[in-house]
């Protein structure tokens, strides 16, 4: 998870595989535990939205 740009809705996730970048999500959850839950259900994982 990683903190993207100033306002409220700033936060983003990006995965890697050994310290290199091989996926990345968009910016705008409101919270790391938001961006976490959207890549966890990106990764077949967690619930997904609908």
């Amino acid at each position: 998870m990683e903190r993207r740009g100033p306002g409220a809705a700033g936060w983003g996730w990006r995965l890697t595989r050994d310290d290199q970048p091989f996926k990345s999500g968009p910016g705008g959850f409101r919270s790391a535990e938001d961006a976490y839950a959207a890549a966890l259900a990106h990764l077949g994982r967690g619930p997904r939205n609908r």
